[in-house]
């Protein structure tokens, strides 16, 4: 998680930090929303590009801090199962 502060008009950071503590009081159910949120408006994109005609995949795997936050890529096919793994970014 990053955090920016943005000054106000007056060069101020009060506001920001305010909005700061009051993400970091509620961080769990933030972090739901978050989630929610993004895979309600991001699923049927990525499942567009997922399957292919010919029965192919690819899935994005959380590396749960294995690889310094670098997500992992498994590809495959129904017909071949898994052939590749790798880690993007």
């Amino acid at each position: 998680m990053g955090l920016d502060l943005v000054p106000d008009s007056h060069g101020q950071i009060t506001s920001s930090l305010e909005v700061a503590r009051q993400l970091w009081a509620n961080q769990f159910l933030w972090i739901e929303k978050v989630k929610d949120f993004s895979a309600t408006r991001l699923l049927d994109l990525k499942n567009e590009s997922r399957l292919d005609a010919d029965g192919a995949c690819e899935f994005w795997l959380d590396d749960g801090a294995l690889f310094s936050g670098h997500p992992i890529v498994v590809r495959g096919s129904l017909s071949d199962g898994l052939v590749d793994a790798e880690i993007a970014g």
